[in-house]
């Protein structure tokens, strides 16, 4: 096989992260939702995973980070990484397959 063979065979990977202060932020390569009120929480956690937000009233606890986690791995999301600031802040980092 040639370099040239491996490169047209490599794959591509897309990546993202995942912010929660309190408020939550996500960010891909072309794209940033926040939420930082639960009135919100609904459409950020639409956007980032494409899928309706799967309880009655959204409120930040651990359940909801659970629940946000989930999401995000059935939208096809690897965590490959997290990151605790010394100020609690959590930074989760995740990657995927691009779309060919």
């Amino acid at each position: 096989m040639t370099l040239a063979t491996a490169d047209v065979h490599a794959e591509k990977w897309q990546y993202a992260t995942l912010l929660h202060t309190g408020p939550f932020t996500w960010r891909t390569g072309d794209q940033t939702f926040s939420a930082t009120t639960n009135r919100q929480f609904p459409e950020f956690y639409k956007e980032v995973t494409a899928q309706p937000w799967p309880c009655p009233a959204p409120e930040f606890s651990p359940e909801t980070l659970a629940k946000l986690l989930d999401g995000i791995g059935a939208a096809g999301w690897e965590l490959v990484q997290v990151e605790l600031a010394n100020n609690n802040a959590r930074t989760y980092y995740f990657k995927r397959r691009a779309p060919a």
